[in-house]
């Protein structure tokens, strides 16, 4: 409290040089204000805070108050499920810029706010309010804000498992990027949705180069923030809201806060790199990736989960990779890529399983199966169904006796479509010869 009453008393201080070393004094003062109330997770301070320095702001450039305002937002993002303090900050800060006429602070801010909505999961509010962002900053031609906000839109419709339209936000971003000098983070994050878009289209060759372009940029980052502190979208990028870099005016405490989001960005991109491998079927290449002069940077239980997923898949073991998945759940369920694409490793290597298992046998008792499989009769009985259905088995199930009855493939020799292609041709030449027969006659 005592450090809270200090620093307030600098703020409040009248100062007669509103131009000189007084001014600097008591920006800092509000710096050191909003990582105390970070520290101590006193959210009213900070909410009270932003309303308590506006008076101040006449005496600074727009510039450098739009800094503060971006900055003081950047800050509730330190406090634990802070969300919802994030979004009332960002609404009262875009009511003050209307009675203000603050226009492109109003619409980085909007931007963040978009961009917490889809962290909160309010898809159809942030796409709603993207919406509006394109109509008003096309009118700027504002091309990096664009960017932002349409990797921001690509983000929210690839949330919702809208492909196409994920594809069709990304590209607007991609070109508008390849118009302006894009920030090296913000293309690390461009980078990292379209491997993700890759991956969710099966083509995990090209996802793993766009996670490896967007690991290189952000390990950097990690390792060496104060070289390549760029803007991006806020909350949705990880970068800063206002496109500039980020100057002196940042409090140096947040400084360890940048390098770290930057190492779980870089981490991020370095697990859907082991991804990638795992599902292109080159698990073998994980260990050495991770043994590796960038991986070696990166051990724990994030990458120790993919490398035990890799082992399971190397070694077909369904057991084993049960076994995982309980043990590493929160590592390999919470991040919704690696959730998807387990899954579907699972999914596979439960049919290579059954298909191993019914390989001897021409009819079979579904609680054999079952047994064998170690697995509930109901669970064992719907997948069969559906590899029926996809024609990755080839018979048919007699639930009335609980028999599964497997047919041999029949096996199309190419005579017979050659032949086929034969009498067509002949067909042809007949239809021909008796065009010209009726001319001749």
């Amino acid at each position: 409290m005592r450090a809270e009453a200090e620093l307030r008393g600098i703020l409040n201080s009248d100062s007669t040089d509103d131009t000189g070393e007084d001014v600097k004094v008591q920006e800092q003062s509000i710096y050191a204000l909003g990582q105390l109330f970070v520290q101590e997770g006193n959210t009213q301070g900070l909410k009270n805070l932003m309303t308590e320095i506006r008076p101040f702001f006449t005496k600074l450039p727009k510039a450098r108050t739009a800094k503060i305002v971006r900055s003081i937002i950047d800050m509730a993002e330190k406090i634990p499920d802070s969300v919802g303090l994030q979004m009332e900050l960002c609404k009262d800060c875009i009511e003050w810029c209307k009675q203000e006429k603050r226009t492109f602070l109003r619409l980085r801010v909007e931007t963040k706010l978009a961009a917490l909505l889809l962290q909160d999961k309010k898809f159809q509010q942030a796409l709603s309010l993207l919406s509006e962002l394109q109509r008003e900053v096309k009118k700027l031609d504002d091309k990096l804000l664009l960017v932002e906000i349409h990797l921001v839109e690509a983000k929210t419709n690839f949330a919702l498992q809208n492909i196409p339209k994920a594809k069709a936000a990304l590209t607007a971003a991609r070109t508008n990027a390849n118009s302006i000098h894009c920030p090296p983070l913000l293309q690390a994050e461009i980078d990292m949705l379209n491997g993700a878009l890759n991956a969710q289209e099966r083509d995990y060759k090209t996802a793993f180069s766009y996670f490896y372009e967007a690991f290189e940029a952000l390990n950097l980052h990690a390792h060496d923030p104060k070289e390549h502190l760029v803007a991006g979208a806020g909350a949705a990028t990880g970068v800063e809201l206002d496109g500039t870099p980020t100057g002196g005016a940042r409090a140096t405490a947040a400084k360890k806060s940048e390098r770290e989001q930057g190492s779980e960005k870089a981490l991020s991109a370095f697990k859907y790199m082991l991804l990638a491998k795992i599902m292109c079927g080159q698990s073998d290449e994980v260990p050495s990736l991770t043994s590796g002069k960038q991986g070696i940077k990166f051990q724990g239980p994030d990458v120790e989960a993919l490398k035990a997923i890799a082992k399971c898949c190397k070694q077909r073991s369904l057991k084993q990779f049960e076994a995982t998945l309980q043990q590493y759940k929160t590592e390999l369920l919470d991040d919704g890529v690696i959730k998807h694409h387990t899954e579907k490793l699972y999914d596979d290597l439960l049919e290579q399983n059954i298909v191993r298992i019914l390989e001897p046998y021409s009819r079979v008792e579904i609680q054999q199966v079952a047994k064998m499989m170690d697995l509930p009769l109901d669970k064992t009985l719907a997948k069969l169904g559906e590899m029926i259905l996809d024609k990755k088995i080839n018979g048919t199930l007699d639930q009335g006796i609980g028999v599964l009855i497997l047919y041999d493939d029949t096996i199309v020799r190419d005579t017979y479509g050659d032949a086929v292609a034969t009498i067509q041709n002949m067909a042809t030449v007949v239809d021909s010869l008796y065009e010209k027969a009726t001319k001749l006659a």
